[in-house]
């Protein structure tokens, strides 16, 4: 994982997540619905990091066959008494650099302290990658990523650095 700040970025975590107010983030992953399973966390402790757009990227990848659908859980803590709200969007970036003119493809701008399904779907012969694209609105916060996956359509760019037979999903920015 290659981050600038130690201090925000994402990191894989297991079951509650302690901050100086409390929990942050979900008390068991989605999969095992336990505290030994793990998932993503995006949290910051330091106020100067707040509201910084961090970036989660996908192997490029082009669709065949149909459509590419990205699917994905995720926990969104936001602070409901100051009206702090995360924010969790999905959009996506082809190999030249352009941003699909399209925008959005998900966005979750609001209050939901438990895990929720997001999907994505997307169409392209050109080489393209999904990109998460979060922001933190308070100390207190964190939004998670678990079960990202895609569907048989979406296959893996020659350019892509993911290799055959490895765990690795996301590149980091």
């Amino acid at each position: 994982m290659e981050t600038s700040e130690k201090l925000f970025n994402w990191q894989f975590t297991k079951g509650y997540d302690y901050n100086l107010m409390g929990y942050s983030g979900p008390g068991a992953d989605h999969t095992t619905k336990d505290r030994s399973g793990q998932y993503l966390m995006l949290k910051s402790y330091n106020k100067k990091y707040l509201n910084k757009n961090i970036r989660l990227y996908s192997p490029f990848m082009y669709s065949k066959g149909g459509a590419c659908w990205l699917r994905f859980f995720y926990y969104n803590n936001g602070n409901l008494t100051l009206n702090s709200y995360n924010s969790l969007k999905v959009w996506v970036q082809y190999a030249d650099g352009n941003n699909d003119d399209s925008g959005t493809l998900f966005r979750s701008n609001s209050y939901m302290a438990y895990w929720q399904k997001g999907k994505v779907k997307f169409s392209s012969g050109s080489p393209f990658r999904f990109v998460f694209d979060s922001q933190l609105a308070d100390t207190r916060g964190s939004i998670s990523l678990d079960d990202v996956s895609f569907s048989m359509n979406c296959v893996y760019s020659p350019n892509s650095k993911l290799t055959p037979g490895s765990r690795k999903l996301f590149l980091f920015a």
